[in-house]
């Protein structure tokens, strides 16, 4: 029922001779020339922030797994060597998620902040 009605105002207002039809074309050029810079620059954004989180959680682990090496027999006797893998694993996901998407949405809105003054 409401296609005709779109059809015949599209027909009418969206003929070729308006010359506001011109000026719309070029500002939804725009709008679409921005939304696919958006899109590359946002993947790119996302790729590096998940990049680094990955390298932080590996060096992270090797520091980490390096310091419980160096520890006295002592240690080892207080804390559950079984529980080390999990501990690190557990730790080390914490890591990424803080520096991986937390970091990436507080710089985001820092300068969506920015942006908006």
């Amino acid at each position: 029922m409401g296609y005709p009605i779109v059809s015949s105002v599209c027909a009418t207002y969206l003929s070729d001779s308006n010359p506001a039809i011109e000026e719309v074309s070029t500002v939804t050029l725009y709008f679409i020339y921005i939304g696919i810079g958006l899109w590359v620059f946002c993947y790119f954004y996302l790729a590096f922030f998940g990049v680094v989180s990955e390298y932080t959680g590996m060096i992270f682990r090797v520091k980490y797994l390096e310091s419980v090496l160096r520890q006295d027999i002592a240690w080892f006797e207080d804390n559950n060597p079984l529980s080390l893998a999990s501990k690190i694993s557990k730790e080390s996901l914490a890591i990424q998620n803080a520096t991986g998407e937390k970091a990436a949405n507080i710089l985001f809105a820092l300068s969506m902040m920015v942006a908006g003054f």
